[in-house]
């Protein structure tokens, strides 16, 4: 059960430190900047669990994870912001597990 609340936690986090969304006005864009490809990999298998298919790319020398249909958008925000309740009921647990999910899975 806390596995999934720590994959959402992380990608809320990655999304709050190097996330993007454009103005929808002109075009549909969601994107979290990595500085890495494994890190880049590492966000997009967590979007799969989620059944998220995002794209990446490099730009510069940075790898960029993103989405541009609306609801691959939407979707990916419902994920990453449907984490309040668990920090409510367990923060310290959940917190905890954050630094190790990242290592536990690049084995």
């Amino acid at each position: 059960m806390w596995q999934k609340y720590r994959e959402r936690a992380f990608l809320k986090g990655a999304f709050l430190g190097a996330g993007t969304i454009s103005d929808p006005e002109k075009e549909y864009r969601f994107g979290i900047v990595c500085d890495s490809p494994e890190k880049a990999r590492f966000l997009w298998e967590l979007f799969l669990e989620f059944d998220i298919p995002a794209k990446t790319m490099k730009r510069r020398d940075r790898y960029v994870l993103y989405l541009k249909e609306g609801e691959l958008i939407s979707d990916a925000l419902n994920v990453i912001m449907r984490i309040a309740q668990p920090f409510i009921a367990g923060t310290s647990i959940v917190v905890a597990g954050i630094s190790s999910l990242y290592s536990d899975r690049k084995s």
